[in-house]
């Protein structure tokens, strides 16, 4: 993929309630200076722990938006998580902000994970 950018999403930590991440600046180089929205992403869940009963489900999708004034909008999806383990996705058409959002369901449940 054309100029690289590591950026974090989701540091590794245990959730246990459904929640977003903090919206990142796509559009920052190497630098940190703002130069244009990046458009893709290759991205990876990475998911270290999970506890609870009744089949504990993580649902993690990729959202975008041009400003902070705008509602945001879903550009890609990971499969849903029920066991250890990692998966990466590419999305594309992204704008200036991009976060995660997550969804987890189950009796007690409990999931550590990373998104990046």
């Amino acid at each position: 993929m054309a100029n690289p950018l590591a950026v974090t999403l989701h540091a590794s930590a245990a959730e246990t309630a459904s929640g977003s991440g903090s919206a990142v600046d796509g559009s920052l180089n190497a630098d940190g200076v703002s130069t244009y929205a990046r458009g893709a992403a290759r991205l990876r869940l990475e998911v270290t722990a999970i506890g609870g009963t009744a089949t504990p489900k993580l649902d993690v999708v990729v959202e975008t938006r041009p400003s902070d004034s705008l509602p945001w909008v879903q550009v890609g999806a990971f499969t849903q998580v029920t066991a250890v383990g990692y998966q990466d996705l590419v999305v594309a058409a992204l704008e200036r902000w991009v976060r995660v959002r997550w969804v987890i369901s189950g009796t007690n449940p409990s999931f550590t994970f990373a998104a990046y």
